[in-house]
């Protein structure tokens, strides 16, 4: 495929931030990979700066408004939460962590996502650092 102007990309680069307003230069960038255009990071960067220097700006600098967390203390709150993205070839994680100190209390690795698995690796944590006052877990 023959390489796109710059005023062809910044027009294909306009229209897809229209369209997608919150995407960055990386996902652009997979949304024209999968349309069978390939173009380098780098052009994107510099057509994105053309066409919505702000939003590049703003996007650049992950203005994220994050909420205040406090936690009185240790052991007051355990964040427990999993990870499928391995799932394909049978693996997941587990994982559990102090929300004060954000201390890591177990990550383990298993073959399944049961509940009694997930049970198992969170009565080891009590075991080994107590029984924290609340525990904060994903919707099911």
């Amino acid at each position: 495929m023959p390489q796109l102007t710059d005023t062809a990309l910044d027009e294909v680069v306009r229209k897809c931030s229209q369209q997608f307003p919150h995407w960055g230069v990386v996902m652009q960038h997979g949304h024209f990979k999968s349309q069978g255009i390939n173009v380098p990071l780098i052009r994107l960067y510099e057509a994105n700066r053309r066409v919505d220097p702000e939003g590049l700006c703003f996007r650049l600098r992950k203005v994220l408004k994050r909420r205040v967390y406090n936690v009185p203390g240790p052991q007051k709150l355990w964040h427990l939460d999993g990870n499928e993205k391995l799932k394909m070839w049978g693996i997941y994680i587990h994982g559990c962590i102090d929300g004060y100190s954000r201390f890591p209390l177990h990550i383990k690795v298993s073959t399944n996502k049961r509940s009694t698995t997930v049970l198992n690796f969170f009565l080891e944590s009590i075991h080994k650092y107590g029984i924290p006052s609340r525990v904060r877990v994903d919707k099911v």
